[in-house]
């Protein structure tokens, strides 16, 4: 465990901005959809809620005036009240999405605060454990070839299992960004 713990901190303490994105992509809790694309349904079921009173008021109007029925008053009264009824629902979901995606954004931010905070860390304690760990699994021992060996799973807080797929997969950005920096360098000079 120390040892995932050094190696995600030295990451974390260099590479803050990469990470995020990389811890972002792997919490499963966080849509596809990007807060900009959730914000403006959100705008647009805003607008479609605000559009059916203007249509109530002309509505009464016309009942006012005589120029529909009872009848017709009753249903088109029905439509309109079942429309804005079903758009604040809609409009309570996407609003408790957009929620909850910030709060796992701000949660995995602060993971890596805790991460960033750990950069030189030498020994375990029980404050390091329960900020940056969810839950560990320990597999039964197995033997492989003449030596035993043990399989243990760390799961983070707010992101679950970083595999060795996601860490090489972090660990390749990191260094193509260094040689993309590098490059830059020399083309300055």
């Amino acid at each position: 465990m120390l040892t995932e713990i050094q190696k995600f901190s030295k990451i974390a303490a260099i590479y803050k901005d990469e990470m995020l994105k990389k811890l972002i992509g792997i919490n499963s809790n966080i849509k596809l959809k990007s807060n900009s694309l959730l914000e403006r349904q959100i705008r647009k079921t805003n607008r479609e809620l605000q559009g059916t009173a203007p249509k109530i008021d002309v509505l009464i109007d016309q009942m006012a005036n005589g120029n529909i029925s009872d009848a017709m008053f009753k249903k088109l009264m029905n439509q309109y009240e079942q429309m804005q009824i079903e758009l604040s629902e809609k409009l309570t979901e996407q609003k408790a999405e957009l929620s909850a995606i910030k709060d796992d954004i701000g949660n995995i931010r602060h993971l890596i605060d805790c991460f960033q905070e750990r950069v030189y860390i030498e020994e375990l304690d029980r404050e390091t454990i329960v900020e940056l760990i969810d839950y560990i699994e320990v597999f039964k021992k197995e033997k492989v070839e003449n030596e035993y060996l043990q399989r243990v799973d760390i799961y983070f807080n707010f992101v679950g299992q970083i595999t060795s797929d996601h860490f090489h997969a972090l660990k390749e950005f990191v260094l193509e960004s260094e040689a993309e920096n590098k490059t830059n360098m020399t083309q300055v000079v």
